[in-house]
């Protein structure tokens, strides 16, 4: 399974502003799993966590190789990350295309909300009026 936690021990030597993206980076990687190794290259970028900005993750979120193409089982039914994880897609169909999307504006846009949505914004400021 992909795991945060192999990546880095300590929440604490992470930027205050990549810490509200721990929850949503939990669950992306969660429904990754299946698709994507977990040492795969797409992947480095969480190992850079401790120095980078909001800005920088969430280019490196939205340059994942997964976004530029869609998984259609047989049947017609797509995957769809925010709707559940890729091996429990898979489970209910044994063979998917995939296929590169000519235009992932639309795809790009509806993740970037869902990750914002997925973030824990409210423990980051309990966290910043502890410290003062």
């Amino acid at each position: 399974m992909l795991n945060l936690d192999s990546y880095f021990s300590a929440h604490k030597s992470l930027p205050s502003e990549i810490r509200p993206f721990l929850p949503a980076l939990h669950i992306i990687l969660s429904r990754l799993e299946g698709l994507i190794p977990p040492h795969d290259t797409q992947l480095a970028f969480l190992s850079e966590l401790p120095g980078m900005k909001e800005e920088e993750l969430l280019v490196a979120l939205l340059q994942m190789d997964f976004l530029k193409h869609q998984y259609q089982a047989v049947n017609g039914e797509f995957w769809d990350i925010q709707r559940e994880s890729y091996l429990d897609f898979c489970a209910r169909n044994t063979e998917a295309i995939i296929q590169p999307l000519n235009n992932n504006n639309a795809v790009l846009a509806s993740f970037s909300m869902w990750v914002i949505t997925l973030c824990d914004w409210e423990s980051t400021a309990l966290a910043s009026t502890q410290q003062h």
